[in-house]
């Protein structure tokens, strides 16, 4: 599996249980007190959105068939009960945002206009605010829950971006910096401002890809082309190396996901073997 299909499936999967989980009745109204589990038979106003009661089994039908080639990657649920925000491109009218307020029975077009360059942006999302960014990019789109957007100069670019759950404020980011290793940074207004803090893991095989955890940002993920993954607890200032890879002789960290428990955490790892020949398959620990 490679890394971009694993993404795929994991932006399907999490969209999917999220409209499940999340739920809300086509006829609830905006500001209802709390989330409701969906009721209705159809889901309206788009091709590329759905929910399931049964793990995906079986999907409610969209009012639009989804033609082949168009992606929704960004998906994020608000604290306001029943209230969704999508950012994708459903095959009907280009990349756009949409926002539904009865947990995704119907979903309707916001105005902002989004650079098409975050068609598979990821949505990091707190309370009632969203932000839509894309790795390597300056730019980032703030959104909250009554859909007003916002687009934001972020003056560094980041590899990896995660707000916390308790703060739609607090932001933290890492950045790749090739032999230099990785810079964690840290943002208490909405990524106006930006203070450097840890230091790098000792591992001149990282990749640009890190993982946060949403409920503690000090407790990250890096990646290692050759070491699988480096952990830290107290944002930075200490890294250990994670083991556990079986017979893996050069673990190759891909991919990753922490809970929301803090405690699991997923570890997509693919053998690199310095013999010629194919690469091992991947493998999830």
């Amino acid at each position: 599996m490679s890394q971009t299909t694993m993404q795929r499936w994991l932006a399907a999967g999490i969209a999917t249980g999220l409209l499940a989980a999340c739920g809300g009745g086509g006829d609830s109204p905006a500001r209802a007190a709390a989330w409701e589990t969906p009721s209705c038979t159809s889901v309206l106003g788009t091709a590329a959105l759905t929910y399931t009661r049964d793990h995906g089994q079986t999907r409610t039908p969209r009012q639009f068939e989804l033609t082949p080639n168009h992606y929704t990657f960004g998906l994020a649920a608000f604290t306001d009960p029943n209230v969704l925000i999508a950012l994708g491109d459903d095959g009907r009218a280009g990349l756009r945002l949409q926002r539904s307020t009865d947990a995704g029975c119907s979903w309707s077009t916001l105005s902002a206009v989004i650079d098409a360059r975050f068609a598979i942006a990821p949505l990091e999302a707190a309370q009632n605010v969203a932000y839509a960014w894309m790795r390597n990019e300056t730019l980032m789109y703030r959104i909250t829950s009554e859909g007003q957007v916002a687009q934001l100069d972020l003056r560094v670019a980041p590899d990896a971006l995660k707000v916390d759950a308790q703060d739609a404020n607090h932001l933290r980011a890492a950045r790749f910096r090739g032999n230099q290793g990785l810079q964690l940074l840290d943002s208490r207004d909405g990524g106006a401002t930006w203070t450097e803090i840890g230091r790098s893991p000792p591992d001149a095989d990282l990749q640009p890809v890190v993982v946060f955890s949403g409920t503690n940002l000090d407790h990250a993920l890096a990646l290692s082309a050759r070491s699988g993954a480096w952990v830290t607890f107290d944002g930075g200032n200490q890294w250990l190396q994670s083991t556990g890879f079986g017979d893996l002789q050069v673990p190759n960290g891909r991919s990753g996901a922490i809970g929301v428990d803090g405690q699991t955490v997923l570890l997509l790892v693919q053998e690199r073997s310095s013999l010629p020949g194919p690469a091992r398959p991947s493998g999830v620990y």
